[in-house]
């Protein structure tokens, strides 16, 4: 049965502050949110994303049929997000990062195609994160070599999904539900990042709300932290 979202509440080691804001966790490389886009109306193409880590790896694309499209109020809660065709990709030229680091996005998948990747970020060839649709079964996924599958997901639900690059230690957490650990490989980011496709191919499909990543890796209580900052603003159930 796929899961359409965790319905427990668990007690945690770590408490989150009222407004506390993601930077706080951990060293963030980049972070694109889709509240902060500026500049553009409900329905617009995005022509740039700024990062919001501080780093300034903004994402941008010229291309006019290649941008994704801004949807103001896409939840109920208020908040934005940019929609992704299967064909949209922006880029970035980031600094190169090694292993370990932790992904994190909240994003639905509208749509997939058997045995096709559906990737929210790419780098190069040696690096994906997003959902795959594996003989039938959708999942999330995480690639640094070797590909590391979640649990089975649920098509046109938001996850909050937090992808930790890890080597044999790698791991997914899917509303704060850990899956199975096991190997990704041993690559981490090329200086070329890419939102909503993975080396010209594997194109979203769907409505990303954030992504961002952390240089190394989170203790347990930043990252059900993470899971509760980002579970209170999308009004999500989770489980710690």
């Amino acid at each position: 049965m796929a899961r359409a979202q965790a319905s427990a509440r668990t007690a945690a080691t770590t408490r989150t502050k009222v407004g506390q804001d993601i930077s706080s966790l951990g060293k963030l490389i980049f972070l694109y949110d889709a509240n902060k886009i500026t500049g553009v109306a409900n329905g617009g193409t995005v022509a740039s994303w700024s990062d919001n880590s501080g780093n300034g790896f903004t994402v941008s694309q010229a291309t006019e049929n290649l941008k994704p499209t801004l949807v103001t109020n896409a939840d109920t809660f208020g908040n934005a997000c940019t929609r992704w065709a299967g064909g949209q990709v922006m880029t970035a030229t980031i600094a190169a990062e090694a292993q370990p680091l932790t992904f994190f996005s909240v994003a639905k998948v509208s749509s997939m195609t058997t045995n096709v990747a559906r990737a929210m970020l790419g780098s190069g060839a040696t690096f994906e994160y997003g959902y795959y649709n594996q003989g039938g079964t959708p999942r999330a996924f995480i690639y640094g070599g070797t590909i590391l599958f979640s649990s089975e997901i649920s098509i046109g639900i938001i996850y909050i999904n937090i992808g930790v690059l890890n080597g044999a230690s790698s791991n997914i957490y899917l509303d704060g539900v850990a899956g199975t650990a096991g190997n990704v490989g041993s690559s981490g980011l090329g200086t070329t990042l890419t939102l909503g496709s993975y080396s010209g191919t594997d194109f979203f499909n769907g409505d990303i709300y954030l992504v961002g990543c952390f240089r190394g890796l989170l203790g347990a209580g930043q990252r059900i932290a993470l899971t509760r900052i980002l579970g209170e603003r999308f009004q999500k159930s989770i489980t710690e």
